[in-house]
């Protein structure tokens, strides 16, 4: 007696997959895209994290700044011959610097200060019309450069 032969073949041009495997690269795939995602939220995280620290700064050299401002406006007050040109130094660390005030007598006088924290630079400009009895400030700004 003749056996019979299986003559069937498998398919040509199909795959043929174990069950699971699609499961599992589907799976992977969604882990992939989940740590990619995780990482980009943690980049920008830091890079939040640094331009809050820059931010901080800067409003650190601007009180810095208007301290010096206001101890050369004091100082002006008392004594219309105050020549500035010095540096203080804040409780907490931060230094600033006044510039000798422009002008002369009880008119038209100037005063610059500015302070730099951690890189973050604040100039401040102030335009004095009378220093006494009563002083008159005619501008105070913050500006780029004196």
């Amino acid at each position: 007696m003749i056996s019979s032969i299986n003559t069937r073949q498998k398919p040509r041009g199909r795959l043929t997959t174990a069950p699971g495997f699609v499961a599992l690269i589907t799976v992977l795939i969604v882990m992939a895209l989940g740590v990619l995602l995780a990482v980009g939220l943690s980049l920008r995280s830091v890079d939040s994290g640094n331009t809050l620290v820059a931010d901080l700064d800067g409003v650190r050299a601007h009180y810095a700044a208007s301290y010096c401002a206001e101890y050369a406006l004091d100082r002006l007050k008392n004594s219309s011959s105050y020549v500035g040109n010095a540096m203080r130094i804040l409780d907490n660390g931060d230094t600033c610097f006044i510039f000798a005030p422009g002008g002369s007598g009880n008119s038209n006088r100037t005063v610059r200060a500015t302070s730099t924290v951690n890189g973050a630079t604040k100039k401040i400009d102030i335009y004095i019309n009378t220093i006494g009895p009563t002083m008159l400030i005619s501008k105070w700004q913050e500006v780029a450069d004196f």
